[in-house]
């Protein structure tokens, strides 16, 4: 039985796999047979059946992404529309849909904040992993031992703040 060559792979985009950019036209943009969009003095401008929705500076990405996605939930336009009208790539506008279904008009606004514990490297445990490499401990013995992650020792030695002994032999 002949065996089938895998598939080409496909070439990587002239604009790269980087964020792109909704590209708004200097003329009105019909989006669906409902949606409008215009662009005029640096602003863009949404309507909806001949009624204003808002605006947004052109340059505005996170207000792109509300309004476009306001308008798929809505049922206003499709997808695939707001794809070809703003030359941005599909899965951009379905995470922005996904995002908007999630935590509303909101999400696209806010700074998302992490939770995050204080400094795992005070001064005290920073003389006690010195100490435990001083006396030739490996990274992952010293984690295992004080419950700190390999890499974090890694890294801070690395910004040296902490410093491997001589090898000497």
């Amino acid at each position: 039985m002949p065996v089938m060559p895998p598939p080409e792979t496909p070439p990587i985009p002239t604009s790269g796999r980087q964020l792109l950019l909704p590209r708004y036209q200097d003329t009105p943009v019909h989006v669906s047979d409902a949606v409008l969009v215009v662009r005029r003095d640096g602003m863009v401008w949404w309507f909806h059946q001949g009624m204003p929705l808002g605006s947004h500076a052109d340059s505005h990405v996170a207000s792109f992404r509300h309004q476009s996605s306001m308008l798929c939930d809505g049922g206003a336009c499709k997808l695939v529309e707001i794809e070809r009208a703003f030359e941005v790539s599909a899965i951009s506008v379905k995470r922005a849909l996904k995002q908007y279904r999630a935590g509303g008009v909101r999400s696209f606004f806010e700074r998302k904040r992490t939770a995050r514990e204080g400094p795992v490297m005070t001064p005290a445990r920073l003389r006690e992993v010195q100490s435990l490499l001083d006396q030739g401990l490996s990274d992952l013995q010293i984690g295992e031992r004080l419950g700190l992650k390999r890499d974090t020792i890694y890294r801070t030695v690395k910004a040296g703040r902490l410093h491997r002994p001589e090898k000497g032999g």
